[in-house]
């Protein structure tokens, strides 16, 4: 199965990451990383995945523990991985200001 992977820099202490592994043109399991760089260590904020077989949400704090998870079960992976990639894309100055806190 193939795997790809890609980064999307936000700025220059932001960045979405992106991995996904497809099986006959469909995605089959995936992860995107919100990322914020802090006094040279790089913390993840906020991270989409399959890793329990349903996409969800776990929203970390600064140690990378997980504060909530938010299921996406009524999504397909492909369609979780498009959404993930548009919801860090579209309010991550949100999220990195609660991460913040």
């Amino acid at each position: 199965m193939p795997t790809r992977d890609f980064e999307i820099w936000l700025s220059d202490t932001v960045r979405i990451v992106v991995v996904f592994v497809t099986a006959r043109g469909c995605v089959v399991k995936f992860v995107v990383r919100l990322v914020v760089k802090i006094k040279g260590i790089w913390y993840d904020v906020r991270r989409y995945d399959t890793a329990h077989g349903t996409p969800h949400i776990d929203v970390l704090n600064w140690r990378g523990d997980t504060l909530e998870k938010i299921w996406l079960a009524q999504l397909d992976p492909a369609d979780a991985l498009n959404f993930a990639i548009r919801d860090i894309a579209d309010n991550h100055a949100t999220y990195l200001q609660r991460f913040l806190v």
